[in-house]
């Protein structure tokens, strides 16, 4: 009997370290989830930059075109 009660005990030992790993894959999951989107985010901005930047730049090549 007291063996039995020692395994349970051990099985129980398992389970919280099972769970507390489980906590920790959580945790990994959210920090690369944030990071995923930092790096989205990041990259929608740097497009929109990009994309404003090229626009002005054609708009002053246009203006300086028809003024020649």
């Amino acid at each position: 009997m007291r063996s039995y009660g020692k395994s349970v005990l051990a099985v129980k030992k398992d389970d919280h370290k099972l769970g507390s790993s489980n906590r920790q894959d959580e945790r990994q999951n959210k920090t690369v989830q944030d990071l995923a989107v930092v790096v989205v985010v990041v990259v929608v901005v740097v497009v929109v930059v990009v994309v404003v930047v090229v626009v002005v730049v054609l708009i002053l090549i246009s203006i300086l075109l028809l003024l020649l």
